[in-house]
Formats: C-alpha cells, sequence, structure tokens
C-alpha cells in the first residue's frame, strides 16, 4: 500500500472510461406490460430516442434516425412524450412539433409547424379516456413575450390547438381523472418557483376537452402543490409543503385535504423538469412512493387504509423522480455512488426486479468510490444529531427479490 496526497494518488478510472460509451436513461413510461424509456447517446450527438422493451426482452428503439424526442418547455424540459396502446406522441428537439408515431408507422407531424424555428413547444401531456383527444402545455415564444396554456387537440391532428386554461405565467402537470370528467392541474405565476407557490385546480372536462367550472382547491402563494395525480378510484392525490415538508395528500368527498404521510420528510422534489412523478398507484390500492429524510432517499409503498408506510428494500440508494406503475408493476429509474442509473422493472406479484437497461458499465473496485455518508451537526436550535453512515449494498445483476421492512 501507497499513500499519497490528496489528488495525486493513481485511480484505474480514467477520464476516457467515463466518456467513452454507454447512454444516459430517463422519463421511463410503463404502458400495460411494456416499459419505455428516453436514451440519450452521446455516440450519436446527444440525441434522444424512445426506447421500448417487451418482459425480460430486449430494448428496441422507437423513434428512428433523424428524431430528437425532447421538449424544450420552460427550458428544462421533461415530459418528453406519451403513450397510449400502441401510439406514442413525443417531441422533437428540432422544431418542437408533436409527432405521432403509431406501431409499425413512421413518425407524423399532428401540430403546425411554428411561425419561427422551435417557437411553440409542447410538453407533460395526456390523452384524454377515450384516446380522441390529448392536453398539454403549449409554450409560445414571441418577439415580446413568453407564453403558456394548456391546449388540447385531436390526437391525429386534424384539427389545430384549442387554448383551455391560460393566464398564469406557467402551467404544468395536466392530469385526466379515472372516469375522464374531470381533470387536475398547477399554475402559478411570477415572480415565485414551482417550489415557492403553486395553485392546484381542478375542473370538469368536456366531451371536446374544454374545462368548466375551474376552482383551485389547494396551494397559494406560501403554499408548494407538486403532482396531481388520481387514484383510479378516482381521488385526487398531490403533494403540499403546507408543513413545511413535502407530505402526500388527497382530497375527501367535501374537498378538505387528508394527510397521509405526517412526516418530517420530502416526498416530493423541486419541478426543474415537466412529467417528475414521486408517487404512484398500484392495483391493490397501494401507493409506492419514494421520499428523502435525513439526505437518505427510501422507496416504499403506503396502504391507503391504514396509511401505514412500509420501506422496500432494493439494492438502490438512489431514485429519479419518474416513478411508473401499471398494475401491479413499477418502473422507475435508480443508481448510486458504485451503481450507474438502470432503468428497473420490479413486480410485486412475483416480488422480483428485473433490469431493462443499464446506462454505463465501468469495470472497477467499489473501494474506489466514496459511500456517501449523511452528517448532521447542531444549529442554534440544537435539534440536529449526529447519524450512522449509509451502508452500500452488494449489487447483482438481472433479477432481484423485494422484500419488504417496516419504517421507523
Amino acid at each position: 500500500m501507497s499513500v499519497g496526497s490528496y489528488g495525486t494518488w493513481s485511480s484505474p478510472i480514467s477520464a476516457a472510461d467515463v466518456a467513452a460509451g454507454g447512454v444516459g436513461v430517463g422519463e421511463p413510461w410503463l404502458e400495460g406490460d411494456v416499459a419505455y424509456w428516453l436514451e440519450r447517446r452521446p455516440a450519436d450527438q446527444g440525441r434522444a430516442v424512445l426506447v421500448r422493451a417487451e418482459p425480460f426482452g430486449s430494448p428496441v428503439d422507437v423513434t428512428p434516425n433523424g428524431f430528437d424526442a425532447r421538449t424544450r418547455v420552460h427550458e428544462y424540459g421533461g415530459g418528453s412524450y406519451l403513450v397510449r396502446g400502441d401510439v406514442v406522441v413525443f417531441s422533437n428537439d428540432d422544431d418542437q412539433r408533436l409527432y405521432r408515431q403509431d406501431a409499425g408507422g413512421e413518425p407524423r407531424p399532428i401540430t403546425p409547424e411554428p411561425p419561427s424555428r422551435a417557437s411553440i413547444r409542447y410538453a407533460d401531456g395526456r390523452m384524454t379516456l377515450d384516446g380522441a383527444r390529448l392536453i398539454c402545455v403549449r409554450e409560445r415564444h414571441e418577439p415580446d413575450r413568453v407564453l403558456n396554456e394548456l391546449v388540447t387537440l385531436p390526437a391525429d391532428g386534424s384539427e389545430e390547438p384549442v387554448v383551455v386554461a391560460s393566464g398564469a405565467d406557467f402551467y404544468a402537470a395536466p392530469r385526466v381523472s379515472a372516469d375522464g370528467r374531470r381533470i387536475a392541474f398547477i399554475a402559478w405565476r411570477q415572480p415565485r418557483m414551482p417550489w415557492d407557490g403553486t395553485e392546484l385546480h381542478v375542473a370538469d372536462l368536456g366531451t371536446d376537452a374544454t374545462l368548466s367550472g375551474d376552482r383551485v382547491v389547494a396551494g397559494g402563494e406560501r403554499e408548494s402543490i407538486f403532482q396531481p395525480e388520481w387514484s383510479p378510484a378516482g381521488v385526487l392525490h398531490f403533494v403540499s409543503d403546507r408543513t413545511g415538508w413535502w407530505n402526500v395528500y388527497r382530497l375527501d368527498g367535501d374537498g378538505r385535504a387528508e394527510h397521509l404521510t405526517p412526516l418530517d420528510a420530502e416526498f416530493g422534489v423541486p419541478m426543474w423538469e415537466l412529467g417528475y412523478a414521486t408517487y404512484a398507484f398500484l392495483d391493490d390500492g397501494r401507493i409506492v412512493c419514494t421520499y428523502r429524510t435525513r439526505g437518505v432517499q427510501h422507496l416504499a409503498a403506503i396502504d391507503p387504509t391504514t396509511l401505514e408506510l412500509l420501506d422496500l428494500d432494493v439494492p438502490f440508494p438512489s431514485f429519479e423522480p419518474y416513478l411508473r406503475t401499471s398494475g401491479s408493476r413499477l418502473l422507475f429509474v435508480a443508481g448510486g455512488s458504485a451503481i450507474p442509473h438502470e432503468v428497473v422493472s420490479l413486480d410485486f406479484t412475483a416480488r422480483s426486479v428485473d433490469v431493462l437497461r443499464v446506462e454505463r458499465e465501468i469495470p472497477f473496485d467499489d473501494a474506489y468510490v466514496s459511500a456517501p455518508e449523511p452528517l448532521e451537526f447542531p444549529t442554534e436550535s440544537g435539534r440536529a444529531r449526529t447519524r450512522t453512515s449509509i451502508r452500500r449494498r452488494t449489487r447483482t445483476r438481472r433479477r432481484r427479490r423485494a422484500n419488504g421492512r417496516r419504517s421507523s
């Protein structure tokens, strides 16, 4: 063993190892048993390619050469595509138009050509219950201003988009209820950022996807609302920081917010990108979620009746804020200090984990990687304490057991 001063020791990990090969993975989507995600490919000029995989099948490209599935709404993007059945709708980076791609077909534009290149942008879309129309965020860049709106358009592009909500500076997360009759969305105004204060709106959704009876049900200038989501039973859930912590709530029949996770923990994240989801619903009613406490991130399940929170024993210390569910399956992107980001499918019925895609593989001993360790220290209030360090888990390939342990 040799000892060197800081920054002078030799390492088996070179800059070439880090830069060569590999892809970036993100924005997963689960449609039935089929998993989708975006791959950012440095070897292809950073193009974002939509990929799909059948259960335990090999990934295949969906978007062909010449298309880059990426949106520039709010400049940070997110919510670049959506899937309904065998239909994919995505934003193309070059012109920012929406394209529809049917199974086995080529992408075709369904939004008009903008007056100048990429000046009209779309993101964070969802289809109506019958799949006939699309509702999404639209951002228009005009010579003297930038306008954000919610718009609807036929899913086949047969008509131009129609504005259904406007007046706020920003919009996000239009989500259609399970019965197709209501929609929830978030709006906020400058100079607030989405983690400062947002409004949660609910409106009735017409057969032509127009809105009526728009009302604010939560949020305000000093309350940040994150990720509205309808349960399969039609109950509106959302994350709010009204207690000083981003916790999960649901609206009861009288419009009162019921607190589901009364913990000093963060169940939400700053909404830099659109399309974030830190919780999702399983078919048995449980809510799968990620939360962070004392610097440590957890994957857990909430029993909607008892509100018991059960941590899931999975070998990942870090999760991207894109949880997707279908039936008893969960799709997510996770990694860690010694684990490259992976697209992971977790089957709660089989209690197994399948790794669908690994971001990159750099062979080296885990001992060369510093394991993060949460630290606490006294502040003026004297409330902070020291905590134990994070334990690294041994990583296994392809199949993993997914067991539960009770959260303290």
